[in-house]
C-alpha cells in the first residue's frame, strides 16, 4: 500500500489520487513506497499546472 504526503492540490476518489494541481511550475509531487528491501521507491505523479 502506498503512502501520499501531499503539499499543494490533490483531488481523490473512492481514496485513490487522481489528480494533482500546482500553481508552480516545476513542481512535482512522488508517490513513495518500500521497495521491500529496506529502501523506497520514488515515482512521479503529473501535476496540471493551473492557469492564472
Amino acid at each position: 500500500m502506498s503512502r501520499i504526503a501531499l503539499l499543494g492540490g490533490g483531488f481523490s476518489t473512492d481514496g485513490r489520487l487522481t489528480e494533482v494541481v500546482t500553481r508552480s511550475p516545476g513542481a512535482r509531487l512522488y508517490r513513495v513506497r518500500a521497495d521491500g528491501e529496506a529502501g523506497a521507491v520514488e515515482e512521479a505523479v503529473p501535476c496540471r499546472l493551473l492557469g492564472g
